[in-house]
């Protein structure tokens, strides 16, 4: 059957008309796809420039707090660290003197070991006290070697607080956040206060007291025991001892009176003194930790 000439072009005009529409999608795809890269492209690379905002330049003693540099660390803040730090090693070797204490110790155990000693506390009851005295005094030393080792934490952490402070007040340009500081030193100052505290009302009590409620009465016994040794012929050892002792109680006696008040003084300036000047720089549990201090130091102080 022969096709009528009109109808083969018009289904062949159809069939160019297709390839000729297909092709120029096929062409215009790619140009379309770029502009949209390049558009994606152009937001993406706004939006990172957006987000990246450069943070300000610090002056020394300042830190980054949001999008603004703020001032923390002044000359005074490093000055007090330092003052609390170099009060920590003055008592420190006040308590380096501990000899002074012990001595008593030492004589009261010399005289236990005469025979006209042991003699003599036949006729004077009261001598056996020197039992307990010798006691107290031993444990007072052990208490007072754990309070002198304790300060040395306390120094050490004090040292690294300082340490931060000082490059705060002499670095610019500071890339470090309040935030972060304010929990690392607060967390320094927290351990260094309630190592100090407690070890302060362990020595206080445990030591220091005890010691200095019996140091008067063994002096005045031994007093009594050495004039009665005199009249009864007691022995040159004995004689010896009793001369000793008229140079061995009374130091100790005056040591532990000095001593008695350093370690609550010393924790009463070391709280005012962080909780003032390091006040920027530290959270809300250092600051209750500081308060607590304080008010052991005050009920410290109003104890007889």
């Amino acid at each position: 059957m022969a096709f009528p000439i009109a109808l083969i072009d018009a289904k062949v005009g159809a069939v160019m008309r297709s390839i000729l529409f297909t092709a120029a999608v096929l062409l215009a795809a790619p140009a379309c796809k770029g502009k949209d890269d390049k558009a994606a492209s152009s937001t993406k690379e706004g939006t990172a420039v957006t987000a990246e905002k450069p943070a300000p330049t610090c002056k020394p003693g300042e830190l980054i707090s949001g999008d603004a540099c703020v001032a923390v660390v002044t000359a005074d803040t490093v000055a007090a660290v330092q003052a609390q730090g170099d009060r920590i090693d003055q008592l420190a070797k006040v308590l380096d003197d501990v000899a002074t204490y012990a001595a008593p110790i030492e004589l009261l155990n010399a005289f236990r070991q005469l025979e006209a000693w042991k003699q003599i506390v036949t006729l004077v009851p009261e001598l056996e006290k020197v039992e307990g005295v010798v006691a107290t005094l031993d444990e007072g030393t052990k208490q007072l070697a754990a309070f002198r080792a304790s300060l040395g934490d306390v120094r050490t952490r004090l040292g690294n607080i300082q340490t931060d402070v000082k490059a705060i007040y002499e670095t610019s340009g500071t890339k470090q956040r309040v935030d972060d500081v304010r929990a690392k030193l607060s967390a320094e100052v927290k351990a260094a206060v309630a190592s100090l505290d407690a070890a302060t009302k362990q020595v206080v009590e445990q030591a220091i007291v005890p010691a200095l409620a019996q140091l008067g009465d063994v002096s005045a016994i031994v007093d009594g025991a050495c004039a009665l040794a005199k009249l009864k012929g007691g022995g040159a050892e004995l004689q010896k001892l009793c001369e000793q002792a008229k140079g061995v109680f009374g130091p100790a006696k005056t040591y532990l009176e000095g001593l008695r008040t350093q370690p609550t003084a010393l924790l009463k300036d070391v709280a005012d003194g962080l909780e003032k000047q390091l006040d920027a720089l530290l959270d809300q549990a250092a600051k209750a930790a500081l308060d607590e201090a304080q008010a052991h130091v005050d009920a410290a102080l109003k104890a007889p």
